[in-house]
């Protein structure tokens, strides 16, 4: 998910003050290369759908994305640009993985049964969801628009579910799809909370790298009650080929380069003007969707779209002149 793969859009706190022009355009073009990876990772674990539980696919995504994250803080750590991990750093990467874990499960179920454009857009309503968080947890005020702004967001989510009842799909896997997804954009609202706070005593590549570990761990034993007939997907456990392994390693590996782009990107120009790069996603989930799964996009999913890009803008904007 833009979401569930695409943590790093608020993960890197700015160490200086943006006022190197010349950086602008590069940190424009990282972020847009940065959603060009992740969007076509998510299109890949779709792919995996077709053959493996969700919990399979956690477990691979994560496993992979730990080990191409542990070379790079590895050689990292052996340049002494970042220090050794501690026991504080590997307690919050617990907390983020179980939210992880959370998000990647709901996310990758929406893949296997509904249209990846269509659970990529969903997953935009997670500034929405920020915003009623901080409302419920943080009892932070929420001016009138962004209530506006939710309303006309979570329109835009009903207009895209609605194909599940207008076709008689209601009691299918298509409506457990748009309602998975749009948990995820919940869950995935709480670990950017999470995210933002941890950032400030973690480097980023050592965040991943933990992250990824942990949430392989917690998959690992989703995937052993599989093994004993008690999935919690209904789907048994299969035996991955040395093609799937592969396939995990290039998964994991778009995923860190992925972040690692994304990280890049928000640490060079400031997040404000950044943030509507994320749209780009939209693009990308609807062309490879289309030119790899044959998934034409409807009209339900462009009005909804606009919807939920009309509110999403309405909050990001609040939020940029709050700041």
């Amino acid at each position: 998910m833009a979401q569930a793969s695409h943590p790093g859009t608020v993960s890197v706190r700015p160490v200086r003050l943006f006022n190197d022009a010349g950086m602008r355009p590069r940190a424009f073009g990282s972020v847009a290369i940065a959603i060009a990876i992740l969007t076509l990772m998510d299109a890949g674990i779709k792919y995996w759908t077709a053959t493996f539980g969700t919990p399979q696919i956690i477990l691979m995504r994560y496993t992979a994305g730990f080990l191409v994250g542990a070379l790079i803080v590895g050689g990292l750590l052996a340049m002494g640009r970042v220090p050794l991990p501690g026991r504080d750093s590997l307690a919050r990467a617990a907390q983020r993985a179980a939210m992880v874990v959370s998000v990647a499960g709901l996310f990758f179920y929406s893949l296997s049964v509904i249209p990846l454009a269509e659970a990529t857009a969903i997953a935009f309503t997670a500034p929405i969801y920020i915003a009623l968080l901080g409302w419920l947890i943080l009892k932070e005020p929420v001016a009138p628009q962004t209530w506006l702004a939710i309303v006309i967001g979570l329109a835009g989510v009903g207009i895209i579910s609605s194909g599940a009842f207008v076709e008689g799909e209601a009691f299918s896997g298509a409506l457990s799809g748009y309602i998975a997804s749009a948990l995820a954009s919940v869950f995935y609202a709480a670990t950017l909370v999470l995210t933002r706070l941890h950032a400030a005593s973690d480097p980023v590549p050592v965040m991943i790298m933990l992250q990824s570990g942990f949430a392989g761990v917690i998959a690992l034993g989703f995937v052993l009650l599989a093994a004993v007939g008690l999935a919690v997907d209904g789907r048994p456990l299969v035996m991955p080929q040395g093609s799937d392994i592969a396939f995990a390693l290039a998964v994991g590996t778009l995923g860190t380069v992925g972040h690692l782009f994304m990280a890049w990107g928000f640490k060079h120009a400031p997040a404000g003007d950044l943030g509507p790069m994320e749209y780009t996603s939209l693009i990308w989930a609807a062309a490879y969707g289309y030119f790899l799964f044959s998934e034409v996009p409807g009209w339900r999913l462009v009005i909804g779209c606009a919807f939920i890009v009309v509110g999403t803008w309405i909050v990001m904007r609040g939020e940029q002149s709050r700041a």
